[in-house]
């Protein structure tokens, strides 16, 4: 069932939610076709990474949208969801960055879940968000059609299982209606609307076994993850010497094995983690070689091709085995075909050694009807600010 939802306004009619439950939660009965007994089940939402790119005020908007959507879901189910400012102490407590998805490890996620007495955590991406105008007729009686298009993935850890119980990819699908005009329905909208409805998405197979018991709840209490992300997202300026910066630039892990994607998924990828070399070479940087990078991992213990080596404790551990300044890791996330565009979504992130932070966590995308320009804009489009004073 969808949850009707808009960036400015949340569902007001209010749900109790009791007293804590332990941790458990019985199974299901088997009547309702569900593992979980919601009445008896907490479930921690942790705030949706968003890597769709766009600028700073939307995408925060959109992570509020995804959480309140997701505890909407599960509220009007029976679940009880646990407080927004109860989950950030929780992961404050367990090391886990708000902005860094490599850190929700099954361990981390066990932990957090442990901490606030959930049995299931949430955790999700909000991938793509763009807008298409199509047109139909012909001659001058041409109509016009707006639409919002989305991806967006959510997993689910089962603490009692210790598994993952949902790994999902969705998208969705939002439009204005044929029109003579282009009309005054605004493209951002139908972008957003477009995310909820993959959100939402990727909890159906999940919730479809459970009845809704409330059309509406009491979510716009839950507040606390816009300044929170607003804050992870103040990622430090750096000086850098380029030439006696040394660059790492770790191969790109290909994410869109989950996706329908290219069979050619695996070279984009590689290409992805070149073109980020090849923008601070332009720059001026020492990048070390592809050779390099490999005798480090082997040094550090490092399987580059498993995720789990994303994380900022592998990350500092190849990077002092190079020696390197600056460690840059990303993924290929997404490569669709739009009216004979190929766009391609990419995260990179530039790890900045000294301080120990990010300088760069986000996604970018770009569309081209060449592969490689597509690839190439989307990673120039990430590094644009990080690197635009040092371009010659």
């Amino acid at each position: 069932m969808n949850v009707n939802l808009r960036l400015t306004s949340t569902i007001i009619t209010a749900i109790a939610i009791a007293a804590l439950t332990p941790l458990a939660g019985r199974a299901d009965d088997g009547k309702g076709g569900g593992r979980y007994v919601p009445s008896e089940t907490r479930v921690a939402i942790l705030p949706f990474i968003n890597l769709t790119g766009e600028k700073t005020e939307e995408l925060l908007g959109d992570v509020e949208m995804a959480d309140h959507a997701v505890a909407a879901l599960f509220m009007q189910r029976g679940f009880r969801v646990v407080g927004d400012a109860e989950v950030l102490a929780a992961m404050a407590e367990a090391g886990m960055p708000v902005h860094d998805r490599a850190e929700r490890t099954p361990e981390q996620l066990g932990a957090v879940a442990r901490r606030v007495n959930a049995r299931l955590v949430v955790v999700g991406l909000l991938i793509d968000k763009r807008s298409t105008l199509k047109s139909g007729g012909f001659g001058a009686f041409r109509t016009y059609k707006k639409e919002g298009r989305a991806a967006a993935r959510a997993r689910v850890w089962d603490e009692i299982a210790k598994g993952f119980v949902a790994q999902t990819s969705a998208t969705g699908v939002t439009g204005s209606g044929w029109s003579l005009f282009v009309g005054t329905v605004k493209y951002s909208d139908l972008r957003s609307g477009a995310l909820l409805v993959a959100v939402q998405n990727s909890l159906a197979d999940l919730l479809e076994p459970y009845p809704v018991l409330a059309s509406q709840v009491e979510v716009s209490a839950r507040g606390s993850y816009r300044p929170a992300m607003a804050e992870a997202l103040a990622l430090p300026e750096t000086k850098w010497d380029p030439k006696q910066t040394r660059v790492m630039v770790l191969p790109f892990l290909d994410e869109t094995k989950v996706e329908r994607r290219d069979a050619e998924s695996a070279a984009v990828a590689e290409e992805a983690s070149r073109c980020a070399a090849q923008e601070f070479v332009k720059c001026g940087f020492q990048v070390l070689s592809r050779e390099q990078v490999a005798a480090a991992a082997e040094k550090s213990g490092l399987d580059l091709a498993d995720e789990k080596a994303r994380t900022r404790s592998a990350i500092r551990a190849v990077g002092q085995a190079a020696p390197a300044d600056v460690v840059v890791t990303g993924s290929f996330l997404l490569s669709i075909l739009d009216r004979g565009q190929r766009i391609v979504k990419v995260e990179v992130k530039v790890y900045d050694m000294a301080s120990e932070r990010y300088v760069v966590a986000t996604g970018g995308s770009a569309g081209s009807t060449k592969r490689g320009r597509a690839v190439s804009g989307a990673v120039y489009h990430v590094l644009q600010e990080c690197l635009s004073r040092y371009r010659p």
